[in-house]
This record gives C-alpha cells, sequence and structure tokens, in this order.
C-alpha cells in the first residue's frame, strides 16, 4: 500500500473512529445544511464517509444552489368599464402578504377627465379564524390615494405589520375611468 492510500485510510479510520465516539446529540450546534451533503436533513456518518472519499481531490468550487425564498411578484389588473355610483365600490380578490416585509402598490387610473377622481384603497384584513384565510374578518385602512387626471398614477410601499397578514385593494369612482393595479411583495 503507497504512502497516499495509507494516509487516506488513516485518516478515515480516525474520523470513524471519532464520530463513534462522540455522543449523537451535537448540544449546542446549529444544523449546517452546506454540510449535509445527501440532504436528508441529518448531518451524519454517510455525509462524513462521503467527504472522505473525495479528500484530496480539486475542481470548481462552485456549488449549484436553488435559492427559494425570493421575493414573489404578484401582479393583478383590475379593469372597471362600467360606469360607477359614487357609492360603489368594486373589490379586489384578497391576497396573502403572510410572511413578507413590504407590499409594494402601483395604482394607475386611466381615462380620468378633468374633475374627475378614483380612490383606492387598500384594507387590512384581521382574520376571524386565521385558519381560515378566505374566512370573514374586519378590515382595517391601510393606505387611500385619490387618482386625478394631472395626477393619475403613484405608487406607495405599506409594511405588512404582522407573520399572519392579508390585504385587498377597493376603488370607487364617479367616471368610467379605468384602474390598473400591481402588487409586489419583498422580504425586508
Amino acid at each position: 500500500m503507497g504512502k497516499k492510500h495509507f494516509t487516506i485510510a488513516s485518516l478515515i479510520s480516525i474520523v470513524l473512529l471519532t464520530v463513534m465516539l462522540v455522543p449523537t446529540s451535537s448540544q449546542g450546534a446549529d444544523y449546517d445544511p452546506w454540510a449535509d451533503i445527501n440532504e436528508d436533513g441529518n448531518i451524519d456518518i454517510y455525509d462524513v464517509a462521503y467527504e472522505a472519499q473525495r479528500f484530496g481531490t480539486s475542481g470548481d468550487p462552485t456549488k449549484n444552489v436553488n435559492v427559494t425564498n425570493w421575493p414573489v411578484g404578484n401582479d393583478v389588473t383590475v379593469w372597471y368599464t362600467e360606469p360607477f355610483a359614487p357609492s360603489q365600490m368594486k373589490y379586489s380578490p384578497r391576497f396573502s402578504a403572510s410572511g413578507f416585509g413590504h407590499l409594494h402598490v402601483l395604482a394607475r387610473g386611466y381615462g380620468l377627465g378633468s374633475g374627475e377622481s378614483l380612490d383606492v384603497y387598500v384594507d387590512g384584513i384581521i382574520l376571524a379564524d386565521p385558519q381560515n384565510p378566505q374566512g370573514s374578518g374586519w378590515l382595517v385602512l391601510a393606505h387611500s390615494v385619490t387618482l386625478v387626471q394631472s395626477a393619475p398614477s403613484t405608487s406607495f410601499t405599506i409594511p405588512v405589520p404582522s407573520a399572519q397578514f392579508y390585504f385587498e385593494v377597493r376603488a370607487s369612482s364617479v367616471t368610467t375611468a379605468d384602474v390598473y393595479l400591481s402588487f409586489y411583495l419583498t422580504w425586508a
């Protein structure tokens, strides 16, 4: 047996002996997903053996990383083409912003004439039953804006106040203007 093989065999023996003598629960140590080679949720002898077999090799140090928590964009277009009565409201569907940090909204009115306005309201929803996201709840006004011919669009950001947060947008108008609403959620 060559010196290189003897060194590798000795190293593997030392690692295996150390693993066998160390208690199985590592108190105070945090799980490191980069050390979990076979991605089974446990850092164990299989991960150590895999690393030991590849000891001394070299190559490209980059690792394929699949990022799954990118901010989620939710783009919703709501077109109102029928005339509004002054007290009439149009509602968007209910959306979840749970787990996010900020809600970004773009509101744009099309076809606003002189003296006409379009009111847009973003309501947070406090659910009566947190286990039923589509169930009943109480509306809390989070932001409102009025769109007019001279300022037909605006964008604004609302901090998401809690881990479980749902919202909807309502609009009222005294005109036949159309409204475009775009929502984007970000983590921070």
